[in-house]
Formats: C-alpha cells, structure tokens, sequence
C-alpha cells in the first residue's frame, strides 16, 4: 500500500477546483457563487431533511461536514447530530 486518501480530502480537492472553475466562469460574464454555511444546532434547519429544507433550485450540496466526519448528501439527509 503506498497510501490512503479520507473522502475530507478529496472534498477538499474538490472545493479547491469547484473554486478556480467558478473564478474562470464569472471571469467571462458568469453569474457563479460558492458558499459554505453553518447550520446551528437550534436552528430551524438542523432537524429538516435536505428536501424539507427546500434547497432553491440550482444550488448544489456538494458535503455535509460535521467535525471530521464528511456524510454525501441527498435528499433524506439529515445532520447526524440531530437525526
């Protein structure tokens, strides 16, 4: 084995090339935009699934992070913390 690679790591990796995509696309006149949001505990969000949070269309999750743990997300996820 010469090594191993987390999934935070290729999330990372991703963010990374996701970012100079979105630069070179808003360069040229492209309306793009990330974001990472934090969702707190008592927030209204933090016990809804991805779909009951009604996500706007066109907005991607791309990872769920919570500590060091990545969770994929889809739309029955929920923060493992409270669901």
């Amino acid at each position: 084995m010469i090594g191993t690679i987390a999934i935070s790591d290729i999330v990372r990796s991703y963010r990374r090339a996701l970012q100079a995509r979105l630069r070179r696309a808003s360069e040229v006149g492209g309306a793009t935009g990330m974001l990472d949001v934090t969702i707190m505990k008592d927030a209204a969000l933090a016990d809804a699934t991805l779909r009951a949070a009604q996500v706007p269309r066109g907005v991607l999750v791309t990872a769920i992070e919570r500590g060091k743990e990545v969770i994929p997300p889809n739309g029955d996820t929920v923060d493992p913390a409270t669901g």
